[in-house]
């Protein structure tokens, strides 16, 4: 409990996990995950184990993408 999702992936068979996704939605509550639903790289498993498939890692994950169009900006800021 507590570790962090290493890659995108889609949860196998087994009991449904509790995700913690603040980092990328905002919200507060864990949801629930059960096999065959997406979870992201970067979200926080609070309750649960369960073999997954990796579907993506790095600069093709989720977090990898959007860090990517940050890095791709041109723009100084407005401060």
């Amino acid at each position: 409990m507590g570790d962090i999702v290493p890659a995108d992936a889609y949860p196998l068979e087994g009991d449904p996990l509790k995700i913690d996704q603040s980092a990328r939605t905002g919200a507060s509550l864990a949801v629930t995950k059960n096999p065959g639903d997406e979870v992201f790289s970067g979200s926080t498993c609070k309750q649960g184990e369960i073999e997954a498939v990796v579907i993506a890692t790095g600069v093709h994950s989720f977090f990898g993408k959007a860090a990517h169009l940050v890095d791709s900006t041109n723009n100084g800021g407005h401060f």
